[in-house]
C-alpha cells in the first residue's frame, strides 16, 4: 500500500489491513508496560456480523476497537462478535475511488451500534480508503469528519490516534456512565442519579416494548423500555417485592428545551391558581359558557389534586450532560457522501419512519448552526396503564374507546381553564388507566413536552407544525387562518362552503380550538380508518403524514362529507350525524374569530373566553348522543394498534399519579421520567404506540 503505486491485482482488504491488528497489539503492550492502557484492543473482522440480543437483525463489519479480543483458534475467530462488545468500528477499502462507500459503510455501522445499544452518547469510528486515515464523531445532534492523513507518510499520527483512543475512559468514547451492561450481558440498568448516591435509583431492562429506527441519527431517537427498579446496578431482584413492571423512555432533547418535568409543574401550579380563584373559579368569564355537565366535572376535579388523575404525571427527573459542541472551524460538506447514506434506496425501507416528511439528512461536517438536543428516559408504569386507542371500541377488558376520548376532553378543559395549550394531542398521546380488571377505564392525556400557555398575540413567526400530521389542525398544516370568501346558508348560518386561500396577515398561534380539533380528528380516524372489517379508501387522502393540507382533508373539515354514512361501516353510521356537530362548530369558531384581521386587542381572559362554547357544548353533545346508540357502536373491532401511527411513552413508581424524569443531554440531553398509578396489580397493558411526531422550522 505504498503511496502512488498500483496495487497488484489480488490484493484483498484482508491482507493489506491485516498488519494493523499487530501493530495496535504492539502499541498495546508498550502502553501496558507504562500502565496507560484502558483495556481495549483491536481485531481485524473480515466481513464478521455484529449480533444483537434486541430485534433489528445485524450488521457486517470490517473491524473493532473492543474490550476483549475473541478467541483465534487455526486462523479463525472463534464465537460471535456482540455489538456490546464494539467500543470503535472501523471500515476499511483498498482502493480511494471506494472512499464514499467506505464512509457509507462506517456510517451504517455507527447507525446500527448506536440503534441498538442503549449506552451510546455518541459513536467514533475510522476509515481508512487506500492510505487515507478519517476519524469520525457521530452523535444524536451531529457528526464531523476529520481531515484524512496518509497511515504511510504520517504513520506517527496513527499511532498518536490509537494510543489517545486506547487509553480513554469509555465515557470520552462516547459511552454514558448512567446505563450500563446488566452482568447477566442481555440487559442494560438505568441509572437516575441523585446528589445523595445512597439515593440513586436503578431500572433493569426486561423487555423492548417499542424501539423504532430512525432513518436519522440526528433526532429523538425514542426507546421504549419494559424495566423492574433494582436495589444496585449489579441487582437481579426487585427492590420492591410487590412493585410492578415500569416503562422507561429513553429520548433526545434539544439542550435549551424545557424539560417535561418543569412544564408539568408549571401546568399544575396555574391549574390550582385557578381553582383558587377569589370569588370562585365559575366567576371567570372563560368558564361562562361551559355546560353544566362540565362545570360539574371541573369542580370535582378542582378539588384538591383531583385534576391528577387526567394527566400521565412526572414526580422525579434527571437531566445528564450535554453533548459535545460542534468544533470551532468545523463547516459543512455535503459532498462527504455520494448519496444519502439513509435513504430507502441505500439500506432499505426498514430504516425509514412512516412520518418521515422531509429526505434524510446524512451525517456530514457539521457547522456551528446545526441544532443540538438533549435525551430523556421516562418511565411508565406498565401493569397500569394502557396505550390508547384500545383495539376494540369495547371489549371484554371494557376498555370503550370513545369513554376515554371523553376523559381526554376532561384533560383539555383543565388546562383551557389554566390557560394553556397541549398543541400534539394524538391518539398515542392518550392513555387508558386502571387498578383493577373489574374498573372502568380512566383516560389520561400524555406527553406535554410541547404544551404552554396560550399566547393569542403569538410572534413574529408561525408556531412551528407540532404534532402528528394525521390530527393536526387545519390551520396548523395550512399555516394561515381560515377566514370565509363567501357565506353560504348550512347547518350555522354563518359557516361557509369556501374559504379564502389569500396569503395571512398574522402569524397562526395554537388556540384551544386546535386542541380540540385534534380530539375531533381522532374521532373520524377511528370512524373511518380503524375499522377492522370495513376501512374505507375514501379517507386515505384525508389521514396523510405530510405537513400540507391535502384537499380532501380542507374538504372533510370546511363542509363535511354528506354520503359519510355510506362509506362507514354499517353499525357505525350513527356516529356520522354526532361526529359533524363538532366539526361544524369548530369551523365556525375558527371563522368567527379571524374575522378581524387585526392582532385581539382585548384582555387575555376575554380572548379565552371565546373558546368557551367551542370547547365544551359540542364535544358534550356528541358524548351524550353516541351513548344513546352504544349498544350499535360498541361491539366493532378497530385494526390493532401495530399497524396505525405509534408514540412512545413514559413512568416510573414513585408517589401515585406522578411520574420520573432522567435527562441525559446532547448539544442534545436524555431524560429519564417515572410514573406510578395507586394500586398494584391490574391487567391493563402498555403497548408502547409511538408515533413520530412532525416538527417543521417556522
Amino acid at each position: 500500500m505504498q503511496a502512488g503505486l498500483p496495487l497488484p491485482e489480488l490484493v484483498d482488504e484482508e491482507t493489506i489491513f491485516n498488519p494493523l491488528e499487530d501493530i495496535t497489539d504492539f502499541i498495546i503492550v508498550c502502553l501496558g508496560n507504562l500502565q496507560q492502557c484502558a483495556g481495549l484492543s483491536l481485531q481485524m473482522w473480515p466481513d464478521a456480523t455484529l449480533e444483537v440480543d434486541m430485534d433489528g437483525g445485524n450488521q457486517r463489519i470490517g473491524a473493532s476497537i473492543l474490550k476483549e479480543k475473541l478467541p483465534v483458534v487455526d486462523g479463525k475467530i472463534e464465537g460471535k462478535l456482540s455489538v456490546n462488545e464494539v467500543v470503535i468500528p472501523l471500515e476499511f477499502k483498498i482502493s480511494h475511488k471506494e472512499e464514499k462507500l467506505n464512509y457509507l459503510q462506517l456510517a451504517s455501522d455507527v447507525k446500527f451500534i448506536m440503534d441498538t445499544d442503549p449506552r451510546r452518547n455518541f459513536v467514533i469510528g475510522i476509515s481508512i480508503a487506500d492510505n487515507q486515515v478519517s476519524l469520525w464523531y457521530f452523535s444524536h445532534s451531529h457528526s464531523v469528519k476529520s481531515s484524512s492523513f496518509s497511515i504511510i507518510e504520517q504513520p506517527d499520527m496513527f499511532i498518536a490516534l490509537m494510543i489517545s483512543l486506547l487509553c480513554a475512559p469509555l465515557s470520552d468514547l462516547g459511552f454514558d456512565p448512567h446505563v450500563t451492561l446488566h452482568p447477566d450481558g442481555k440487559s442494560y440498568v438505568y441509572e437516575l442519579p441523585n446528589k445523595d448516591p445512597a439515593k440513586s435509583r436503578f431500572f433493569k431492562t426486561l423487555a423492548t416494548i417499542d424501539e423504532r429506527r430512525h432513518p436519522r441519527m440526528i433526532g429523538r431517537c425514542t426507546r421504549i423500555w419494559r424495566v423492574m427498579e433494582i436495589a444496585s446496578r449489579d441487582g437481579t431482584e426487585r427492590k420492591y417485592s410487590s412493585a410492578p413492571d415500569m416503562v422507561l423512555k429513553d429520548v433526545w432533547l434539544d439542550a435549551s428545551a424545557t424539560t417535561e418535568r418543569q412544564i408539568q409543574d408549571e401546568l399544575f401550579k396555574d391549574i390550582q391558581k385557578f381553582a383558587s380563584t377569589a370569588g370562585g373559579w365559575q366567576t371567570r368569564p372563560r368558564v361562562a359558557k361551559l355546560s353544566a355537565a362540565h362545570k360539574s366535572i371541573l369542580s370535582s376535579a378542582l378539588e384538591g389534586e383531583n385534576f391528577k388523575e387526567y394527566f400521565v404525571c412526572i414526580s422525579d427527573s434527571h437531566v445528564g450532560d450535554p453533548s459535545k459542541i460542534v468544533a470551532p472551524g468545523a463547516s459543512r460538506d455535503a459532498k462527504v457522501f455520494a448519496t444519502d447514506p439513509f435513504d430507502d434506496g441505500v439500506f432499505g425501507s426498514e430504516h425509514l419512519s412512516r412520518y418521515q416528511d422531509t429526505p434524510p439528512v446524512p451525517p456530514e461536517a457539521a457547522s456551528a448552526e446545526d441544532e443540538v438536543e438533549e435525551d430523556e428516559e421516562d418511565l411508565v408504569e406498565e401493569t397500569k396503564l394502557d396505550v390508547f386507542p384500545r383495539r376494540d371500541f369495547i371489549s371484554k377488558r371494557r376498555c370503550f374507546t370513545f369513554d376515554v376520548l371523553r376523559h381526554a376532553t376532561t384533560a383539555l378543559l383543565l388546562m383551557f381553564c389554566a390557560g394553556w395549550v397541549h398543541r400534539d394531542v394524538s391518539s398515542g398521546n392518550i392513555l387508558a388507566y386502571r387498578s383493577k380488571p373489574d374498573d372502568a377505564w380512566q383516560g389520561k392525556l400524555h406527553d406535554l413536552e410541547y404544551a404552554k400557555r396560550f399566547d393569542p398575540l403569538g410572534g413574529e413567526s408561525p408556531d412551528p407544525k407540532i404534532g402528528t400530521p394525521y390530527f393536526m389542525p387545519l390551520e396548523i398544516l395550512h399555516g394561515y387562518y381560515l377566514r370565509a370568501s363567501k357565506i353560504v346558508p348550512r347547518v350555522d348560518a354563518s359557516i361557509p362552503k369556501e374559504i379564502s386561500n389569500r396569503k395571512p396577515d398574522r402569524a397562526v398561534v395554537h388556540n384551544h380550538g386546535h386542541d380540540f380539533e385534534c380530539l375531533w380528528w381522532i374521532g373520524l380516524w377511528l370512524v373511518t380508518r380503524r375499522v377492522k372489517d370495513k376501512p374505507h379508501d375514501a379517507y386515505k387522502s384525508v389521514f396523510s403524514h405530510s405537513l400540507q393540507a391535502t384537499g380532501p382533508r380542507v374538504t372533510f373539515f370546511t363542509t363535511g362529507v354528506p354520503d359519510i354514512s355510506n362509506k362507514i361501516h354499517s353499525s357505525l353510521t350513527c356516529l356520522a350525524a354526532p361526529l359533524d356537530f363538532p366539526r361544524v362548530r369548530l369551523y365556525s369558531a375558527c371563522i368567527r374569530t379571524n374575522a378581524n384581521d387585526s392582532l385581539p386587542s382585548e384582555s387575555i381572559e376575554e380572548i379565552v373566553s371565546r373558546y368557551s362554547y367551542v370547547v365544551s357544548r359540542p364535544f358534550e353533545f356528541f358524548f351524550n348522543a353516541i351513548e344513546k346508540t352504544r349498544s350499535e357502536w360498541g361491539k366493532i373491532r378497530i385494526t390493532p394498534i401495530s399497524a396505525n401511527p405509534k408514540i412512545r411513552g413514559r413512568g416510573l413508581q414513585v408517589k401515585p399519579s406522578e411520574v420520573t424524569t432522567k435527562t441525559r443531554t446532547a448539544q442534545k440531553r436524555k431524560l429519564a421520567q417515572a410514573v406510578e398509578e395507586p394500586g398494584v396489580g391490574g391487567d391493563s397493558q402498555l403497548e408502547g404506540s409511538r408515533t413520530k411526531k412532525a416538527r417543521s422550522k417556522p
